[in-house]
C-alpha cells in the first residue's frame, strides 16, 4: 500500500525563502584531508512551483577554494517530491532529485554523462536547523564527504548576496 507524506509544512530548507548559513567539517580530495567547511545559502520562492537556491561554500583545506552553487529546484505533482537543476562554477550542470520525508530531505544528482554524482541527507532539528551529511563522487572516487550545521539567519530572501 503506498503512503503519501505531508511535509509541505514541515521543512523549510530548501523549500521555503531563507537566508541560512553551514558550519562543519569534510574530508577532502584523494588523501582525504580533513578540512573546516563554511557557507551561507540563499532561498526564494518565485511562484509558479520555482524555487531558486544561490549558495557558497568555502573549503578551508590546505588551499582554500569556494564552490558556487545556483538551483532552479521545481514541485513535482508529489508533494514530497522536487526535481532540480544545479549550476556549479567549478564542474558545471547537475541535475537531481529531492523527497520530502517527514524527519530527513534526501538529495541525489548526477552530471548528464554520469562522471559527477553524490548525494546528501538533511536531517531536520527544528525549523531553524538541520544536518547536512553528504558526499561527492568525481570518476568513480569520492572526492569530498562532510558534515555541516544549517542554521537559519533569517526567514526572507530578501537580502541575499
Amino acid at each position: 500500500m503506498a503512503t503519501r507524506f505531508d511535509t509541505s509544512s514541515e521543512h523549510t530548507f530548501l523549500v521555503a525563502d531563507g537566508q541560512w548559513e553551514a558550519r562543519g567539517r569534510g574530508l577532502v580530495g584523494p588523501d582525504a584531508r580533513e578540512a573546516e567547511i563554511t557557507g551561507r545559502t540563499s532561498i526564494r520562492t518565485r511562484g509558479g512551483g520555482l524555487i531558486t537556491v544561490d549558495s557558497v561554500m568555502t573549503v578551508h583545506a590546505n588551499i582554500p577554494f569556494d564552490v558556487r552553487q545556483v538551483y532552479e529546484v521545481r514541485r513535482t505533482i508529489l508533494p514530497e517530491r522536487l526535481t532540480f537543476v544545479q549550476r556549479n562554477d567549478r564542474i558545471g550542470e547537475l541535475e537531481g532529485e529531492i523527497w520530502l520525508l517527514p524527519d530527513y530531505v534526501v538529495l541525489h544528482y548526477a552530471s548528464p554523462k554520469g562522471r559527477f554524482r553524490g548525494s546528501e541527507m538533511l536531517i531536520r532539528r527544528s525549523a531553524d536547523r538541520y544536518t547536512a551529511v553528504g558526499h561527492f563522487v568525481a570518476d568513480k572516487r569520492a572526492q569530498t564527504v562532510w558534515e555541516v550545521e544549517l542554521t537559519r539567519t533569517a526567514a526572507s530572501a530578501a537580502d541575499g548576496f
